[in-house]
């Protein structure tokens, strides 16, 4: 995916090239329905591409995604960019969990060599700056789910410090919302298997 791992770095309407990007790379790899997943700047992704492709997307289900909400921790993004060093990469990576332990050393030392790469930094940049300026987020995906016929699921961490849990009176009638009890940003790795398993109820809600 541009501007992430080692793909080539991406500028401009970064939301519209990353997901014309995936999009084109599920054309060749996934010609068939698509259960879409995509986690907070990727749910945003995903929902772009589910709007685009609606006779395509059988489910979409967005874990703690951006959008649908002004509130964001801008300062978290800033300081992630700016951290080059492993003391200062920890302190930011343990505002994703509710749980700090969760984090490894190989996560760290992977996302410092990550970081280091050529074009990443501003990279990095460009992602941020379209998800947040100083007044919050900046991007709403609202009325795209709102639009979709598909499943849509959200999963949030209760203790998201990074993308607060949205006021489930705002979110569109058409969403499922299930928020995850001690668990922060990254529900995926705090509660994998609460988090697959919500995900093939999704899946399998496109098949009644």
């Amino acid at each position: 995916m541009p501007g992430h791992g080692a793909s080539s770095p991406v500028d401009g309407d970064v939301l519209a090239k990353i997901a014309s990007a995936v999009s084109a790379a599920l054309r060749d790899l996934a010609p068939g329905r698509l259960h879409l997943v995509g986690h907070s700047f990727g749910g945003a992704v995903a929902a772009r591409i589910a709007a685009a492709q609606p006779s395509r997307v059988a489910s979409l289900t967005l874990i703690a995604p951006v959008g649908l909400s002004r509130q964001m921790s801008r300062d978290f993004l800033v300081d992630f960019v700016a951290a080059e060093r492993r003391r200062p990469l920890l302190n930011v990576l343990e505002r994703l969990f509710a749980d700090p332990s969760k984090i490894t050393n190989d996560m760290v030392e992977g996302t410092l060599r990550f970081k280091r790469l050529e074009g990443v930094p501003e990279a990095l940049t460009a992602i941020a700056d379209t998800i947040a300026g100083e007044d919050g987020q900046l991007l709403s995906i609202r009325e795209t789910l709102a639009g979709l016929n598909c499943p849509v699921m959200l999963i949030w961490g209760e203790q998201d410090q990074i993308v607060p849990v949205p006021d489930a009176g705002t979110l569109p009638a058409n969403v499922t919302l299930r928020i995850l009890p001690d668990t922060g940003h990254m529900p995926q790795m705090e509660a994998s298997a609460t988090v697959n398993q919500a995900i093939l109820e999704n899946i399998r809600k496109a098949s009644q």
